[in-house]
């Protein structure tokens, strides 16, 4: 089973049946962004709000937390999380999310159990969007952080070791003073950051790329906005959207579709269309 983050709601794939429901989608979101489930298999997803002032029109300035039961389907939201602008990928390591704040090149650092914001990981000393972290993965002892960089020069993955995580209410840690970069040379307009077949994976969005992050190769191209990886024994699942005007992209009338691509060789294996997706955003395997 996948779950599936849209512009207009969460939507839930049988793998099995090849059903796609749209399960979630409350009155106030601007859609769901960020998805992840935890060791408990309880899965959470990320609502882009305007609950007060707001940067820019149709800019999500505020975070609902849901948590979703992946057996009953049931859902309540968890927490509301003020000032996290534009959320883009989640991860969790112990009881820590990561939310990425692109907007203000921060990663916000939320307690699931105390259901509170604790420390802010900075990317610089400005609070702008500089390099416009969207894509979020915990893998061994680091937290990886993918820079877009806004497509003004080529993409980076900052590697900030979780140990160094800022676990106190108002603390700050500057990652790019405690991490390490690595160079994407060749790829602009980055998403997503995740594991499959051993290799860590990345989208080239407005190419249509997957690509390889060790070594930079393409594994795969599809027409389209590519953005959402995930794996299961099938395969690796890709999410597209179509490509249109910012004002119009995330309108319901807009169809998304989701890939499955082979693990061996990268073929296209599937195609399954995510009916009023409007974008496709981040896909996750439910266990």
């Amino acid at each position: 089973m996948l779950f599936i983050t849209t512009s207009n709601g969460v939507f839930r794939f049988d793998d099995k049946t090849g059903e796609m429901k749209n399960m979630l989608m409350p009155e106030s979101s601007l859609g769901f962004f960020g998805i992840v489930q935890d060791t408990n298999k309880d899965v959470y997803a990320a609502s882009r709000e305007i609950l007060g002032f707001s940067l820019k029109k149709k800019l999500s300035s505020d975070v609902i937390l849901y948590k979703i039961n992946p057996v009953t389907l049931y859902s309540e939201p968890l927490a509301t999380l003020r000032k996290v602008y534009d959320v883009h990928q989640i991860a969790l390591w112990k009881d820590n999310m990561y939310l990425s704040n692109s907007t203000k090149d921060v990663v916000h650092v939320f307690n699931v159990i105390s259901k509170k914001l604790t420390g802010e990981i900075h990317l610089g000393s400005k609070r702008v969007d500089i390099h416009h972290a969207n894509a979020l993965l915990v893998d061994g002892e680091f937290l990886l952080v993918g820079l877009n960089n806004r497509g003004f020069c080529d993409s980076q993955v900052l590697f900030f070791p979780l140990t160094k995580t800022p676990l106190v209410k108002g603390e700050i840690v500057d990652a790019l003073k405690t991490g390490t970069i690595k160079e994407v040379p060749g790829f602009q307009h980055t998403h997503d950051l995740e594991k499959c077949n051993g290799k860590i994976l990345l989208c080239a969005s407005k190419e249509g790329l997957l690509v390889q992050m060790e070594d930079g190769r393409s594994l795969f191209h599809t027409d389209g906005f590519l953005r959402g990886i995930a794996e299961d024994e099938h395969g690796i699942w890709l999410g597209v959207s179509q490509m249109a005007p910012r004002k119009e992209r995330h309108y319901s009338q807009l169809d998304g579709s989701l890939l499955l691509v082979d693990k061996k060789d990268y073929s296209l294996i599937k195609k399954f269309v995510v009916p009023g997706a409007g974008q496709v955003f981040d896909i996750i395997h439910v266990l």
